[in-house]
C-alpha cells in the first residue's frame, strides 16, 4: 500500500514540493508514494489529488488529515505554523514537518527574532521596536540622514518590508501604514513594527533542514522581490528565483559551513536551551558585504518562489530526510549535506496577473503549450476551472515557469522560451530573472 504524504497549502511552492517528494533519487515517480494536497488549485489538480478544506480552522484541518492517515504532513504556508498546526497534529500522533507555534515566532514576530539574535550573538541590523507612529517619527527625526528599513512585526505574505532611501521616505511610509489604510491593505491587525538601519551588500538566501540541534543546508539561492526589472516597483512575495549561487563548489561548501556556524547553530542551540527546539525548514535571508554576513530575517518554511527553483534543481530524494526530522529520528548530517548541494542550476520566473501585487478579482483563460521538455516545468498557483472545465488565471501570482540546466544562462533561456508560449490577459513578469546575480566569491 502506498505511503500517503499530505502537503498543506495551495500555491506553486506546494506544487514544487509535491513534484520533488513524489520522485526518488533517479528522478522517477515512486509508485509507493501517494501525494495529496490539502488546498491545492486547478493547475496542481491536473497532476495531484487535491482536497479542499471546508474552513481555515485548525480543528477542521486536523480532522481531515486524520482521515487521510498520512505517513508525513508537510506544512507549506507560514500562517498555519503561526496558528499551531504542528502542535495540533503532534497531539494526535501525526508526524508533521514544520516547527511548533513557539518556534515559528522566528518568522511571525520580527521583534522576537531580533531578541533571539541578540542573545545568540547573530549579527543583524540595529533596530528599534514601535507601536506608536508618533514615537517612531520622533526617533527617525533624531537620526542622521541614511536609508532605513521598516518591517511590520507580524506576517504579511512577504510584503511587510519597506526599504526607505531617506528619512522622509520612511516617514511617508509610516503615514501610509497608519493613516492611509496601509495596514488594512496588508491584512495586518498587529500595529507593531520595527525600524532598522539599512545594510548594504548582496542579498542571498540559505535554506536549512533542522532537527532541533543541527542543520544541513541547501546551496545558496537568490530571489527577486521587486515587481519590475532592475529591482524597480513595489515589493512582492517574489517574482522569480535562481538555484544556486556560486559555481566553485569548494568555496560554496566553505561559505555554507560559515553560515551554519555563524547563523544557524547559535539560534538552534539557543532555541533548544529555551525548551523550544526548532525542527523544520529554517530560511535565512542574508546580506553579504565584504567579509561580513548579516541576518536580514528568518522564515520558518520553504520560501516561494525559491522552492520552485530548488526542488526542480535537486538531484536527490529528500522525503526520507523530512520523514526523519518529523519523527524526531537521528539523521546522518554528513551524508545529507553532500546530497543537498548536489544539484543542477535552475531559474524560476513568476507570471502574475495584471494588477499584482494589488488584490483584485480577476479571471481569464490560460493558453499553455501542449508539451514541455523534461527540463522545464510549470508550478501553478492562482488558478481555477471555469464552468466549462477550462483552466483560468486568477489574481496574484498565477504560475512559476521553472527550467534547469548545467548553467544559469542555459536554464534562463529555456524558461523564457517556455514563457513565450504562454498567454493570459494582463500577464506580467520580469525579463531579468537570472541576471544581476549576487556575487558570493
Amino acid at each position: 500500500m502506498a505511503e500517503r504524504i499530505v502537503i498543506l497549502g495551495n500555491g506553486a511552492r506546494e506544487h514544487a514540493l509535491a513534484y520533488r517528494l513524489e520522485r526518488n533519487d533517479e528522478g522517477v515517480k515512486d509508485r509507493n508514494r501517494h501525494i495529496v494536497l490539502l488546498g491545492g488549485n486547478a493547475g496542481i489538480a491536473r497532476e495531484f489529488e487535491c482536497i479542499n478544506l471546508k474552513s481555515n480552522k485548525i480543528v477542521d484541518c486536523v480532522q481531515t488529515i486524520k482521515r487521510l492517515q498520512p505517513k508525513l504532513v508537510v506544512v507549506g504556508p507560514e500562517w498555519w505554523l503561526e496558528q499551531g498546526i504542528k502542535n495540533a497534529l503532534s497531539s494526535e500522533n501525526i508526524a508533521a514537518f514544520g516547527p511548533t507555534k513557539n518556534a515559528a515566532l522566528l518568522e511571525s514576530s520580527k521583534n522576537f527574532m531580533k531578541q533571539q539574535c541578540a542573545i545568540a550573538g547573530v549579527k543583524t541590523a540595529q533596530y528599534k521596536l514601535f507601536d506608536d507612529p508618533q514615537k517612531a517619527t520622533g526617533w527617525i527625526h533624531s537620526l542622521e540622514e541614511s536609508p532605513l528599513v521598516i518591517k511590520l512585526d507580524g506576517l504579511c505574505s512577504g510584503k511587510g518590508v519597506y526599504v526607505a532611501p531617506s528619512k522622509s521616505h520612511a516617514l511617508e511610509h509610516i503615514d501610509y501604514l497608519f493613516n492611509e489604510d496601509g495596514l488594512k491593505n496588508l491584512g495586518v491587525t498587529r500595529p507593531t513594527f520595527i525600524v532598522e538601519k539599512f545594510i548594504k551588500g548582496h542579498e542571498v538566501s540559505v535554506f536549512g533542514l533542522c532537527d532541533g540541534n543541527n542543520a544541513v543546508l541547501f546551496s545558496p539561492l537568490q530571489d527577486y522581490k521587486r515587481l519590475l526589472d532592475n529591482d524597480k516597483g513595489p515589493n512582492t512575495g517574489g517574482m522569480g528565483a535562481i538555484a544556486f549561487l556560486g559555481e566553485n563548489q569548494p568555496e560554496r561548501v566553505q561559505f555554507l559551513e560559515r553560515v551554519k556556524n555563524e547563523i544557524f547553530l547559535p539560534i538552534l542551540r539557543l532555541m533548544a536551551s529555551q525548551g523550544t527546539p526548532f525542527q523544520g525548514l529554517l530560511y535565512a535571508g542574508l546580506m553579504l558585504e565584504k567579509d561580513d554576513i548579516n541576518l536580514l530575517e528568518f522564515n520558518v518554511r520553504f520560501g516561494d518562489p525559491e522552492t520552485q527553483a530548488l526542488m526542480f534543481a535537486l538531484k536527490h530524494d529528500i522525503y526520507p530526510l523530512l520523514h526523519q526530522i518529523a519523527h524526531n529520528e537521528a539523521i546522518d548530517h554528513k551524508t545529507w549535506q553532500n546530497k543537498l548541494i548536489d544539484c543542477e542550476q535552475a531559474v524560476c520566473v513568476v507570471l502574475a496577473s495584471e494588477s499584482y501585487p494589488a488584490k483584485t478579482q480577476e479571471h481569464c483563460l490560460l493558453s499553455l503549450p501542449q508539451n514541455l521538455p523534461d527540463d522545464t516545468h510549470i508550478f501553478f498557483a492562482s488558478t481555477s476551472f471555469n464552468q466549462e472545465g477550462c483552466l483560468q488565471a486568477q489574481n496574484g501570482r498565477v504560475m512559476s515557469v521553472t527550467s534547469k540546466a548545467h548553467s544559469i544562462e542555459e536554464a534562463r533561456a529555456k524558461a523564457y522560451q517556455a514563457i513565450s508560449k504562454i498567454q493570459f490577459m494582463g500577464m506580467q513578469y520580469r525579463t531579468d530573472i537570472g541576471t544581476n546575480m549576487s556575487q558570493l566569491f
